[in-house]
């Protein structure tokens, strides 16, 4: 199953051979009496060549209006190393061009896409969403005989890049479809159908033809094409981009030496640089963080057991140079700090994340911006070696970059270095160790078990309303946070919530509660963040404002926190300070505890509202109990009870009347038959109106007793089948201000005093209500499933 195409509007750039960004200075001639080649005829004795291409295609898309949302967005990646000779006679002659053919590639290939698209129904958001991933990895046909080719005389030339697997290939396709389903009375529930299925891709990878010129000396050359622009679905609605990326880089494979490049933490050296992960200052942004790599490049003849004739006969190297490529340069420091100024995500920083430090004063030479680093011979350990090393400095806990390591021979030879892991050879080495098309390390990705794109967001504990996500890609979870001073890396496979505490109190055992709560069956809760601190809190409540537009994510929308506060003076009760619906973070303003109820289950209570959860139903009223004076058909006066519905401001409590006028009603003690009356002593004066919270059957009282949403403050409830009877309830289970009695419901079962009291509830299992990603869509709560007690 395909996910729909859309349709690139307009190109708006195309390129080329490659600009120099950050260079260092040239050498210079190694005779400053020979005279520059005039032609490419240098090239003629070159045998072998070695290459490679690297290629990326994004896209996203997105409409919203009052009735529709609609998402789309897709990411392929795809790098291939090859090995290129030149063709026999019998397959080549040509005196105006130059050509070697591949004869191997191998490669890796991603392809990932994902949909949405939902309409506002019967007051709900009902629709469907999906993914679409896959990965290659292996060999690449060659069965259009692809040939790297120039002309001699200007050096002009064409290659295709590579991208098509010799067999076809499977992606993985999971969606789920949210339908409509009215059952009696209107009532809506959600009936979500999940689909898995495996789609074979037969078509290629990538393929983008690079033009470029050749160099007239036989030394590496790279050329890259890029053409990026508007990106729609033929409507002309919504806003959307598409970028396509590909580069290429060939270099001759000289058959006496090599570079051999060897990196290791600087802080722990001996160690495997595949354990390394990037790492920035946490106390001063502009600082590196503490674990720089060393770098080290080797030249030597290839062979592995080298004679003293091989040893003699190599040409002193001028120089190393040590190379970054696609580096990032991600704001700040980590996804939330330092806090960005203004509402806007901030660009890229001027500075890239990555740099190289000179060390040794008169042997090394860096480039203006530091991402390139000329180094001289220095002493090694075996002085028949050439060898030199750098440290390379780390800004950023998501810093990125490829890595290239040349050598500048005194005979006018560039060799390209590689890195060997296995039986592999690395001439671009990705730093940190990762996966290709991927800038997470790979080790965090091994022990997080994940296999998706840095775009996914595919958290799915706890289960909550059957989305998926927290609104943090893989590559923004990977990259962190810092809470309370230090950095947290968050775990892919949980949701996450960011609470910044101005509330104070048993804050921090609500939300190790709330984690606790959530989770069920091993499998794990919400996981809460409330330990941020001012400069870790951005006034958005934006949690990922660092985030550039190369930072790989599951949406557009960014991903907000929620704040907690005291209630104001005005208000005599905690609430969720909601400005929209859906109830997500970014929904609501604040979260405010009332001083006089600030307990564990207050706190919980009102966070799981601005995440989605309802109370057990909606029923529950406030009224004002007066006593008045009534008049029998006899002319006797008696005194009664009489019961005027108010409503609350959700914010203040401030009741005001419905509009119904007063109604006559029965009062009675919970296990008792005799009606209770009011003083009926006809010279003592009326009691002075008392408010009251009545509780019915099916309301924010019903259903399992101990839950954190259910109300445990009504002063009466009426009884089934009887709507004018108000009982007091015998007893009122004291509020637990520690938490400990309370969880949360998994049905709208009553337990305890319920169904008994106050019913079943009209709508339960409360964490089946929770949301935390913002982007996710409202979904219909199942409601009405529990039969009321007659």
């Amino acid at each position: 199953m395909a996910v729909c195409a859309l349709a690139l509007a307009a190109a708006t750039t195309a390129k080329a051979q490659i600009a120099e960004e950050d260079p260092l200075p040239p050498l210079p001639p190694v005779d400053p009496n020979q005279q520059p080649p005039t032609n490419w005829s240098a090239w003629l004795g070159v045998g072998k060549v070695l290459g490679l291409s690297k290629a990326d295609i994004t896209s996203n898309w997105s409409y919203e209006s009052e009735i529709t949302r609609k998402r789309q967005s897709g990411q392929e990646h795809t790098t291939v190393f090859m090995e290129l000779e030149i063709p026999s006679p019998e397959e080549w002659v040509s005196d105006t061009s130059v050509k070697w053919k591949v004869t191997s590639a191998n490669g890796f290939g991603s392809r990932m896409s994902s949909y949405s698209s939902y309409a506002l129904t019967a007051g709900h958001w009902l629709g469907s969403e999906g993914v679409l991933q896959g990965t290659y990895t292996g060999p690449l046909s060659l069965r259009v005989r692809p040939a790297l080719s120039f002309r001699l005389a200007d050096g002009a030339g064409q290659f295709s890049t590579l991208g098509e697997p010799p067999v076809a290939w499977a992606a993985d396709f999971n969606a789920s479809v949210t339908e409509l389903n009215p059952v009696g009375g209107g009532v809506l529930v959600r009936n979500v159908s999940e689909v898995q299925l495996q789609d074979p891709f037969r078509d290629p990878l990538e393929g983008s033809a690079v033009d470029f010129t050749a160099p007239k000396a036989a030394v590496p050359f790279s050329a890259q094409f890029s053409v990026d622009g508007p990106w729609g679905d033929g409507s002309g609605l919504g806003q959307g981009s598409f970028q396509r990326k590909a580069l290429v880089q060939f270099w001759p494979d000289w058959n006496d030496l090599e570079v051999r490049v060897e990196i290791e933490d600087s802080t722990n050296p001996g160690t495997n640089y595949s354990n390394w992960r990037p790492e920035g200052n946490l106390e001063t942004p502009n600082q590196g963080g503490p674990r720089p790599l060393r770098l080290k490049a080797t030249l030597r003849p290839k062979s592995e057991f080298p004679t003293p004739e091989q040893l003699l006969a190599m040409p002193p190297v001028r120089r190393f140079r040590f190379e970054l490529a696609d580096t990032s340069r991600e704001p700040g420091v980590c996804m939330n700090w330092p806090s960005p100024a203004g509402t806007n995500s901030p660009p890229e920083d001027s500075d890239y994340d990555l740099r190289f430090i000179a060390t040794v004063p008169g042997a090394m030479e860096l480039s203006p911006k530091k991402t390139k680093a000329g180094v001289r011979p220095l002493p090694g350990e075996d002085p028949n070696l050439p060898s030199a090393w750098v440290l390379l400095e780390c800004f950023d806990f998501g810093a990125h970059a490829n890595l290239q390591v040349y050598a500048d021979l005194a005979d006018g030879r560039v060799i390209v270095g590689h890195m060997k892991v296995g039986e592999e050879k690395r001439y671009l080495i990705p730093i940190p160790d990762r996966p290709l098309g991927s800038l997470v390390a790979r080790k965090w990705r091994d022990d997080h078990k994940v296999t998706g794109a840095d775009s996914e967001d595919g958290d799915d504990q706890p289960e909550g309303d059957g989305q998926q996500g927290d609104g943090f890609s893989v590559y923004e979870e990977y990259r962190g946070f810092r809470v309370n001073g230090a950095h947290v890396s968050l775990d892919p496979a949980v949701k996450d919530l960011f609470v910044r505490d101005l509330n104070g109190g048993p804050v921090e055992a609500a939300c190790r509660a709330l984690e606790n709560k959530t989770s069920d069956g091993g499998r794990k809760g919400l996981k809460v963040h409330e330990q941020l601190r001012a400069d870790e809190w951005h006034p958005s409540r934006v949690m990922n404002p660092n985030r550039s537009a190369r930072s790989p994510r599951v949406s557009n929308e960014l991903q907000h926190g929620l704040l907690l506060v005291p209630a104001g003076t005005n208000a005599n009760a905690s609430y969720a300070d909601l400005i929209a619906l859906p109830p997500r973070p970014k929904n609501t303003r604040q979260v405010a505890v009332h001083p006089t109820d600030n307990t564990v289950e207050t706190i919980v209570h009102e966070i799981a509202h601005a995440i989605g959860a309802d109370h057990h139903g909606d029923s529950d009223y406030y009224a004002v109990w007066q006593v008045r004076e009534v008049r029998a058909a006899d002319g006797t006066v008696s005194r009664r009870f009489f019961e005027q519905k108010m409503k609350s401001d959700p914010k203040t409590g401030v009741l005001t009347p419905t509009g119904d006028p007063p109604e006559l009603i029965r009062v009675f003690r919970e296990n008792n038959q005799r009606e209770t009356l009011p003083d009926q002593r006809t010279n003592a004066p009326l009691p002075a109106p008392s408010q009251k919270f009545i509780a019915t059957r099916g309301g924010q009282h019903s259903g399992h007793e101990s839950c954190f949403m259910r109300y445990n403050c009504a002063s009466a409830y009426i009884p089934s089948g009887r709507p004018l009877d108000r009982i007091i309830p015998k007893s009122v289970i004291l509020a637990d201000p520690t938490g400990v009695y309370y969880e949360f419901c998994r049905s709208c079962l009553g337990t305890g005093m319920n169904p008994a009291r106050y019913g079943h509830a009209f709508r339960g299992n409360c964490p089946a209500q929770l949301c935390v990603r913002d982007s996710a869509p409202e979904r219909p709560i199942a409601t009405g499933q529990c039969a009321q007690t007659p």
